[in-house]
């Protein structure tokens, strides 16, 4: 029994490309025949094909052309002065307050939300101003329990100034204060704020409203309008439109509750939508696992490095005076040698770029429904 070491091989493995002439004569290429006979060598079948795949019709909510689905959303309400004004015999702030606590209370559960007050402390006074100006904090954090958000509110009453550009310029450093988020998920921040009332703290809303759109993290920002007179409707109009979102008028408190509720569902939907796209280009995602998984199992019972095992396993098993396998032993390592690296690395350069047709295909699905690729090309 004549044994070959693995180093040796190894050895001769390297060297094969260089001695590619020395090819098999009749007799020993007949041996290799017979000893590789039982070993399947056709890498081809293995190729994968691009696969075909059925999707789920998608309908994109209307109105939230270039939207995300909110992944944090802040309410922030107005708790200056005026809002001791009454409507129908209860007074606005009562009103906001209670439509907040079930606003929030119905978002879906996969939206982080924080309520934020403005303009509740100091006064409506002159000697109140700068502290009034100044106030604005989030009483109901996006990782508190929903269930306590009739306690987060109950305490509020009509005070102060309203510092609309102070309480944006603040949620949008809640905002830059958020966790990288994982996986897949992307930060895609919204605030909807009330007010009944225009800019009175000689800040300009619509520039902070511009900053929060532009920055970093994109934030949206839409108004709504609590029984507003047309100049601060006018204002309203102009943050919204600077922040990418949409103003919504609310003359009474039925009204503003029909807007909230509106809004509620529309961020439900963007929710179920984006279920649906995912859930599409995870099947893409499937499709192409279902051809290469098999493609993969194909290649390893048709490596050609199974040759290598067959004739080493032959030549060690020879009887040291057998004068064929002493002619032929190095021919058919070298044989073998060859025709696996003729074969190149096919993982590398079949089955890899066929995965990346896949990710390159849900990225391209996903762009195509609004969302972020899952794959940037950074990555």
């Amino acid at each position: 029994m004549r044994l070959m070491s693995l180093a040796c091989t190894a050895f001769v493995i390297a060297f094969s490309t260089d001695v590619s002439a020395q090819r098999l004569t009749a007799e020993c290429q007949a041996l290799f025949d017979e000893i590789t006979a039982d070993v399947p060598v056709d890498i081809a079948q293995c190729t994968p094909v691009v696969p075909t795949y059925d999707l789920q019709d998608c309908v994109r909510p209307s109105g939230v052309d270039d939207a995300l689905p909110a992944s944090h959303l802040i309410l922030a309400i107005d708790a200056s002065g005026s809002m001791a004004g009454s409507i129908d015999g209860e007074t606005k702030m009562e009103i906001a307050k209670r439509e907040a606590v079930s606003f929030l209370a119905d978002l879906d559960e996969n939206i982080s939300v924080g309520l934020v007050v403005y303009g509740h402390l100091g006064n409506n006074q002159q000697d109140g101003k700068a502290e009034s100006c100044a106030s604005s904090e989030m009483i109901h954090g996006f990782d508190a329990d929903r269930a306590d958000l009739a306690t987060s509110i109950e305490g509020l009453s009509p005070t102060g100034w309203t510092p609309m550009g102070g309480v944006l310029t603040y949620s949008g450093e809640l905002i830059a204060a958020l966790p990288e988020p994982d996986g897949e998920d992307v930060l895609a921040p919204v605030i909807y704020l009330i007010s009944d009332g225009e800019e009175t703290c000689d800040s300009d809303p619509v520039t902070a409203a511009t900053t929060l759109y532009e920055a970093g993290v994109r934030t949206t920002v839409n108004t709504i309008g609590f029984a507003v007179d047309a100049e601060t409707q006018a204002q309203l109009e102009a943050v919204a439109a600077a922040g990418g979102g949409t103003f919504y008028p609310a003359e009474t408190g039925s009204i503003l509750r029909e807007k909230l509720q509106e809004i509620a569902q529309s961020e439900r939907d963007m929710i179920t939508y984006e279920f649906c796209v995912q859930g599409n280009a995870n099947r893409i995602d499937r499709a192409f696992v279902e051809v290469s998984t098999p493609a993969m199992h194909c290649y390893n019972r048709n490596a050609p490095r199974r040759l290598l095992q067959a004739v080493m396993a032959a030549n060690n098993n020879a009887p040291d005076d057998d004068p064929l396998y002493a002619e032929c032993s190095n021919q058919m390592v070298f044989e073998a040698s060859d025709i696996a690296a003729e074969s190149g690395n096919w993982v590398i350069d079949v089955l890899y770029p066929f995965l990346e047709v896949g990710r390159e295909l849900q990225n391209e699905y996903l762009i195509e429904q609004g969302f972020p690729p899952r794959f940037p090309p950074d990555k």
